[in-house]
């Protein structure tokens, strides 16, 4: 079908999707340029950044007339307690916040906003981690999330998939560009 219809494919999904291309070579040879997007870091200065100014781009194209300050060195913090850097979460987030604020006409989100919707969205997820919205700034500490490794396995070794990890932040670094 690819070859009859002569349009590019695209394939999304979980890293452990990719056992679909392992287990039929010419698919994977087909779909050998890979790219990953990894969640965001906070233990290195460049992490830090990365992540500030991926909030401070959400911040500016949330719907309210205030800045909400997302990316101040405090709330990106208790964000990422929050998320683990993941844009998933960080987006259930923000989106539930967003809409709170719509319905309580507020001019931002807030750190009220932010508690509520990690209850509603996240706290499940971590039943146990205080809501990083809520416990004092001093008492704060990211607690890292149990993740479950899929191990690759190549099925046909004359192929080589290149693998590209990158951020979310030089993804839209480079959308942004062209």
């Amino acid at each position: 079908m690819i070859n009859e219809t002569k349009k590019p494919v695209v394939l999304v999904g979980m890293p452990h999707a990719e056992i679909i291309l392992q287990a039929n070579p010419q698919l994977e040879r087909r779909f050998s340029m890979r790219e990953s997007l990894d969640s965001f870091r906070w233990d290195t200065s460049a992490g830090k950044r990365e992540f500030k100014s991926f909030l401070k781009f959400l911040d500016r194209r949330l719907p309210f007339p205030k800045s909400s300050n997302l990316s101040d060195h405090e709330t990106a913090f208790r964000i990422y307690c929050a998320t683990n850097g993941f844009i998933g979460y960080l987006m259930k987030l923000v989106r539930r916040a967003a809409i709170l604020a719509i319905d309580r006409k507020a001019e931002c989100l807030n750190p009220e906003l932010l508690a509520e919707s990690y209850d509603e969205r996240l706290s499940s997820r971590a039943p146990r981690r205080a809501n990083p919205f809520i416990i004092e700034f001093e008492k704060l500490e990211i607690e890292p999330l149990a993740q479950v490794e899929f191990i690759s396995r190549k099925t046909n070794h004359r192929s080589k998939a290149i693998t590209i990890n990158q951020s979310a932040a030089s993804v839209l670094a480079r959308k942004k560009k062209s």
